[in-house]
């Protein structure tokens, strides 16, 4: 069985600011088998349910969870392309290497690539700091595309902050293995399927004051994860 994978599980109607001033965030990468992996897990399977009225019982390999205090802002999962299949080449007609490389006019790694999905929030003013994140930490990590998921709302997110993602095709539920049902109104967000050029993303960050803050506020999170992210390009999860 294909395991899960989207973006995402927005909350709704939540007030913008509940966190104490000052507080800075944590990030931590959880592999299959961490300590504290479980929690993440139902954190995401909470706000899924929440938002879409899903029921997930699969996640990414790896998960990367945003605390304050030990609270829980966001959090979402990765697989590496060296994993098949990847979750989301259920839509496509081909594999996702050559997929991308038609948009990309070029020949295309599946090493390169990596598979993002399992967006939480618990406050949409998380999100931009969890798009930073998630794009410097994978292009340090040496992938170069990153395929996803995305409703709407992240969709409009991700322009919002300047990034660009390009369209590969619609998320069709009619080619889900299993009972599409677990997904609750999910695909009624009109979900599409997505990539996103990491150098792009990457030359967004170092050009935008505000997302330069964001990021070098977290050049230690960035460098550890991406340290431990660059074995999954090519291995199975085991750190």
């Amino acid at each position: 069985m294909v395991k899960q994978s989207t973006l995402s599980a927005l909350e709704k109607d939540v007030p913008h600011s509940a966190n104490p001033p000052h507080a800075l965030p944590e990030c931590r990468l959880f592999h299959e088998q961490a300590e504290g992996r479980t929690e993440v897990e139902d954190y995401i399977a909470a706000k899924y349910f929440q938002v879409h009225g899903a029921k997930l019982k699969e996640f990414l390999p790896f998960l990367l969870q945003l605390t304050i205090k030990g609270q829980p802002q966001g959090a979402f999962g990765l697989r590496a392309g060296c994993y098949y299949p990847l979750f989301l080449e259920q839509y496509l007609k081909d594999p996702i290497e050559q997929q991308v490389a038609l948009l990309a006019k070029r020949p295309v790694d599946r090493a390169s690539l990596v598979e993002v999905g399992n967006l939480a929030l618990t406050n949409k003013s998380s999100g931009p700091l969890l798009l930073v994140l998630l794009a410097a930490t994978l292009a340090r990590a040496g992938f170069e595309y990153m395929v996803f998921t995305v409703t709407e709302q992240v969709e409009a997110l991700m322009k919002l902050l300047g990034f660009s993602p390009m369209l590969l095709c619609s998320a069709d539920p009619k080619r889900l293995e299993g009972d599409s049902a677990i997904w609750g109104n999910y695909y009624r967000n009109n979900p599409r399927v997505m990539i996103g050029d990491l150098r792009l993303a990457q030359e967004v960050i170092e050009t935008s004051p505000r997302l330069r803050r964001l990021a070098q506020r977290h050049e230690l999170d960035i460098s550890t994860m991406a340290a431990k992210l660059a074995y999954a390009r090519t291995r199975e999860p085991s750190l």
